[in-house]
């Protein structure tokens, strides 16, 4: 899964509109955007790590999400 499905997911999820999240997260909401579409992939781990304080999620939990795909942990993972 691609960072921006998972921003998205997450954002839907919480049940904030693009608006929401870009001023929770202090961001343009045009950046939100386009990392959501996939049209910015070379963004700062800055604006991932406000994306992720606007989402009220850790940094680690949201890698797991991006590295499995689709939300499920590891079986096999300690935590």
């Amino acid at each position: 899964m691609r960072i921006g499905a998972v921003v998205f997911t997450l954002r839907k999820k919480k049940g904030l509109t693009q608006e929401q999240l870009a001023w929770k997260a202090d961001i343009a909401r045009s950046l939100l955007q386009s990392i959501e579409r996939g049209r910015r992939k070379d963004f700062k781990i800055s604006t991932l790590l406000k994306l992720c304080k606007g989402l009220g999620t850790s940094p680690v939990e949201f890698f797991k999400i991006f590295g499995d795909g689709n939300g499920h942990r590891d079986p096999d993972s300690n935590s």
